[in-house]
């Protein structure tokens, strides 16, 4: 035999490996140390006695080194964090899953939540699985039809399951890719050794959390309290809501504000202390705050999440894993590692089968350019396709991609068929500068908004006109991307789109929500060239305008807009029940605390500039001047006075003093305990109360004279 013919200073001659030999090689976890897995190969082929074959044989440790190095890029990647006496920890993933995690996570105008599940063991250790949406394709068929997949991504396998481990599991991710520090909004079922972890490492992220682990763990805690059934169910619908045939009754989580949340919850007070004593305090001292910044509507909105947040599909996510993994426990490493590439794989594969049409799955609108009639691509070579799947791999939403021209010679037909004939500008190019709106306000009459508002946004979307740049062309999206006013500081820009029927929509505008009109949406029409059918079509809305709304929510500076995307969790069809009609739900026994605040107001004699809030509001437990402690249980729903001043303290009998917030009964004698010139001419509600105190307790207040 004669030496292979690129061998360099070699005599040997050259055999040629088995395939079978190869595969193995290929297909070890890369774990065992090429001397003991050489070994185990040579043995397996009988050794330098038995041995029939040198093709049966691994030819020497250079080929395993060179194959382990090769498949670097292609299997999944192992990364060790730590090894000690109490065991490792890793990350399992490819690199396939951390660009569809940058790409479908990190982008401000287009992203899906970072889902993360509480561990399951095999064995000695822990596994945590994460998913998110995958926005390249929808499902096919099924109650899910229409609706984003969600993909596995990174999987932590550890031995403890605390902050630390938590910590170092994100850290080691963003050292892979550092953009992963831009994640959007991160979904958890309320671990608390999670939930540290990620307020940790993702702080400018929206935290989300499960709202069915929620619901089981106040069931639970009603439970604990010996709740009646019918209470039980009559205070969970309070928070979470209820549909009743074709309508939903409103609850406390699909709050707008946390203003509303708090006005809701007081009003709550009295129907819960009747069904269940003592839930309405529990529930305001442990469960109020992680309401408002993890679950309320608010929240979701912001995360782009359609209603409630629920990690239910990312459990049964798991549930597949486990399947494929084994569920009779003490998995080893190696088999875990090579189990969980075959699950990434075969997923992968079912992804990919949507560019021709077949498997679970179809493209979605982003991507269709990529999408294939089966007889042409059974006409494809195997370097076409793979030149079609690489592009589909690596293309961003939006990104404008030249693909080949692919034909298949015997039909004559393009491979590649553009959704339209327009053809998408570059991301980023600006419009030409045009002058002033084109309309005059003084022609339009539009019912029910002030020639005040319709002034200040003529004159900001004139503004916005003369500033070059101030509006872009946005792929991939149909519409344009128009820059805040300069009167707002963030720099994210508002996506515009119109209908062939006039109406311009502003997705991410709290303005344009309330209005139907703002000056981002003029700007657009003016550019298109429909600014009188934008108009037009205005004045036909009947819907009033909801300035209640509008004065509580502001115009936020980078508010998202919310995007429609399937009902998380769930096991019912989504189709099942539609919802036509959503309703406030009404406390069960009307408030009785508020003749408490206007008997208590009589008490006040004189005053000077403190605060009227709600003793609920706070975490003040006893009042300043006093000394008395506030009863919790009775006066949850008391107005109280607050004051920022200089409280003394003593540490080991020195004395010391702090800037701090204090706290006394709405009552003159407790506050001249500690200030003499206290006078009610000076007391003003506190902007944290002032939406919530009943006309009747403001009224009061005013003829005392207190600032509203």
């Amino acid at each position: 035999m004669k030496p292979h013919g690129n061998a360099r200073n070699l005599k040997r001659p050259f055999f040629k490996t088995d395939p079978e030999v190869l595969e193995d090689i290929k297909e070890e976890s890369g774990l065992t140390k090429p001397k003991r897995f050489f070994k185990s190969l040579m043995d397996k082929a009988g050794g330098a006695l038995t041995s029939t074959s040198a093709a049966s044989e691994p030819r020497n440790l250079r080929q395993i080194y060179n194959i382990r190095s090769s498949q670097k890029t292609k299997t999944r990647r192992i990364c060790t964090f730590s090894f000690s006496s109490e065991g490792g920890l890793y990350i399992l993933t490819t690199d396939k899953q951390i660009v569809d995690l940058k790409e479908f996570c990190t982008n401000p105008i287009k992203f899906s939540v970072f889902s993360i599940d509480s561990t399951f063991d095999v064995g000695n250790y822990y596994i945590t699985n994460t998913c998110y949406e995958n926005l390249r394709i929808l499902h096919a068929s099924d109650k899910y039809r229409g609706k984003y997949p969600l993909e596995m991504g990174p999987t932590f396998v550890h031995t403890k399951r605390d902050t630390n481990n938590y910590v170092s599991f994100f850290s080691s991710l963003q050292r892979i890719d550092n953009e992963l520090k831009d994640i959007q909004a991160v979904g958890t079922d309320g671990d608390e050794a999670l939930m540290n972890a990620v307020t940790i490492c993702f702080q400018d992220a929206q935290k989300l959390l499960c709202a069915d682990h929620k619901k089981t763990n106040i069931e639970s805690k009603l439970n604990d309290l010996r709740a009646a059934e019918c209470a039980k169910k009559h205070v969970l619908a309070d928070i979470f809501g209820k549909n009743i045939s074709s309508t939903y009754e409103k609850g406390l989580i699909d709050s707008e504000t946390c203003m509303a949340f708090d006005r809701r919850l007081r009003d709550l007070k009295s129907t819960w202390d009747c069904l269940v004593p003592g839930f309405h305090t529990w529930f305001v001292s442990y469960e109020a705050d992680l309401f408002k910044s993890h679950l309320i509507k608010e929240v979701t909105d912001l995360a782009h999440v359609y209603k409630h947040f629920s990690n239910n599909r990312v459990e049964s996510q798991n549930d597949n894993a486990k399947d494929w993994v084994g569920r009779a426990g003490n998995v080893s490493f190696p088999k875990l590692n090579q189990k969980m590439k075959e699950l990434v794989t075969a997923q992968q594969q079912d992804i990919e089968m949507a560019v021709f049409g077949g498997g679970s799955y179809e493209l979605s609108d982003y991507f269709k350019k990529f999408s294939q009639e089966r007889h042409i691509w059974n006409g494809m070579s195997a370097e076409q396709r793979n030149s079609i799947l690489t592009k589909f791999w690596s293309s961003k939403i939006g990104e404008k991609i030249t693909l080949p021209n692919i034909t298949k010679m015997k039909e004559n037909v393009d491979i590649i068929r553009p959704i339209s004939n327009k053809q998408p500008l570059e991301t980023g190019t600006p419009i030409k500068k045009s002058q002033k709106l084109s309309i005059p306000l003084t022609s339009l009459n539009l019912v029910g908004i002030s020639e005040e508002f319709l002034q200040e946004t003529w004159d900001k979307a004139d503004e916005l006109l003369l500033k070059t740049g101030s509006v872009v062309e946005a792929p991939g999206f149909d519409g344009l991307f128009v820059q805040h006013s300069k009167d707002i500081t963030s720099t994210r820009p508002h996506l515009v789109t119109s209908t062939t029927a006039g109406k311009v929509s502003c997705n991410d505008c709290p303005v344009y929500q309330t209005m139907k009109i703002c000056c981002h949406s003029l700007v657009a029409a003016q550019k298109l060239g429909i600014l009188q059918k934008f108009l037009k079509w205005r004045q036909k809305q009947k819907s009033d305008v909801n300035l209640g709304t509008l004065v509580m929510t502001g115009i936020q500076s980078g508010h998202k807009s919310k995007v429609a995307k399937p009902r998380k969790g769930g096991r019912t069809p989504l189709d099942k029940g539609e919802i036509s009609n959503q309703v406030e739900r009404e406390p069960l026994i009307k408030d009785i605390t508020v003749q408490g605040a206007l008997d208590m107001i009589e008490n006040i004699d004189e005053s000077h500039s403190f605060e009227a809030i709600y003793l609920f509001q706070t975490k003040a437990t006893l009042c300043y001047g006093c000394r008395q402690k506030f009863n919790r249980e009775t006066e949850q729903n008391n107005l109280v006075i607050r004051h920022y001043c200089e409280r003394e303290y003593s540490v080991q009998g020195a004395k010391k003093a702090k800037w701090q917030f204090a706290y006394f009964h709405l009552k003159s004698s407790c506050v001249r305990m500690k200030f003499a010139d206290f006078k009610k001419e000076n007391i003003k509600i506190s902007a944290d109360s002032e939406d919530i105190v009943p006309q009747e307790v403001k009224d009061k207040l005013k003829g005392i004279g207190v600032q509203l």
